[in-house]
């Protein structure tokens, strides 16, 4: 099967109601556990976002593949578990010769 390199981007934010802070030395963890995947991490007041790369055959693929890897280092980060936004981009890298 035929793989690409995509990067995907996905953002969680603090639900209505709930507390608005992130713990930045949670992101740092978040960020070290993602390393393999170049993984770009920023937060701020009521939301945290990842960018990561990732190896798949298709967008949908690697759109779901890096939402679960993302929500599963996350938690182990220590950051807190608010829900994805539902907007997920995902963009196929070119590479030239």
């Amino acid at each position: 099967m035929e793989t690409a390199w995509f990067s995907v981007h996905l953002e969680a934010r603090a639900p209505e109601g709930a507390a608005q802070t992130v713990n930045e030395d949670a992101a740092d963890r978040l960020r070290d556990l993602l390393v393999e995947h170049h993984g770009i991490v920023s937060s701020g007041a009521g939301q945290w976002v990842v960018t990561i790369r990732l190896e798949e055959p298709g967008p949908v693929r690697a759109a779901a593949v890096a939402a679960a890897l993302v929500e599963s280092l996350a938690a182990a980060a220590g950051l807190p578990d608010w829900p994805r936004s539902e907007e997920r981009r995902v963009g196929k890298e070119c590479r030239s010769r």
